[in-house]
């Protein structure tokens, strides 16, 4: 998926996961279901490893549907850039949490199997010959 980074509601940098809210270039095209992933998130032609929710935010009483990526080990301003994702895998559904610490706790899981699934496909990927 290719977007634009728009301003969210900031929940995501009080949670210490920051988001890019993403406005989709082309919104006629097809989103995967909703859940989290690893992916790749290409910036300036640079590739980083990302996790990305697809949903509703259901922990937060919210209906509308996001997609929204964290960046990992990412410092920098993204607003209004054009960034590309690249997903690699489904890691699980979107799921209610009880309170906005099980889901950060989730979340620290989440960015681990990212990070693994991302550093596993830059070995895997083969060499020209």
């Amino acid at each position: 998926l290719a977007g634009r980074v728009i301003p969210g509601v900031g929940r995501g940098r009080t949670l210490n996961f920051p988001t890019a809210n993403l406005e989709l270039t082309h919104p006629e095209k097809l989103i995967p279901p909703k859940g989290v992933y690893a992916a790749i998130v290409e910036v300036d032609d640079q590739m980083h490893p990302g996790m990305v929710n697809i949903g509703i935010r259901p922990t937060f009483g919210e209906s509308k549907l996001t997609i929204e990526v964290h960046l990992i080990n990412f410092d920098g301003d993204l607003y209004d850039q054009s960034i590309n994702l690249l997903f690699l895998k489904r890691i699980r559904d979107e799921e209610k949490f009880e309170s906005a610490q099980a889901l950060t706790a989730r979340i620290m899981k989440d960015r681990d199997e990212s990070l693994r699934v991302f550093e596993a496909n830059l070995t895997d990927t083969p060499t020209p010959r």
